[in-house]
């Protein structure tokens, strides 16, 4: 398990899961720009910092998430888990399936 999942509590049950979900979600049209423009929203700040924290440095992000949730109860924190989740199975998912069309020779 990469340490950014276990940060995010995704096990490889919760990632298959939570992927299969995003994957039904996405319209048929062949190509990967429904997933990028999914990505896209995570591009504005907070996001790119949160990311850069959680992925570079774990420690610091459980501590921050920490001193927010004794300032301002956990709500928003999970609301900052769940983002980051949702942006990291996204990636997943549209590295999947850019790879997949690279295979089958599709351009993306």
């Amino acid at each position: 398990m990469k340490e950014i999942e276990n940060i995010l509590g995704l096990s490889e049950g919760k990632i298959k899961k939570r992927m299969k979900e995003i994957e039904d979600n996405v319209p048929t049209f062949p190509g990967t720009r429904y997933l990028k423009a999914l990505r896209k929203k995570f591009d504005v700040q907070p996001w790119p910092f949160l990311n850069y924290l959680a992925y570079y440095a774990p420690k610091e992000f459980k501590e921050l998430l920490s001193c927010y949730s004794d300032y301002d109860g956990n709500e928003n924190s999970e609301l900052v888990i769940e983002g980051l989740k949702e942006s990291y199975l996204t990636f997943l998912v549209l590295e999947k399936r850019e790879k997949e069309a690279k295979e089958k020779g599709i351009p993306i």
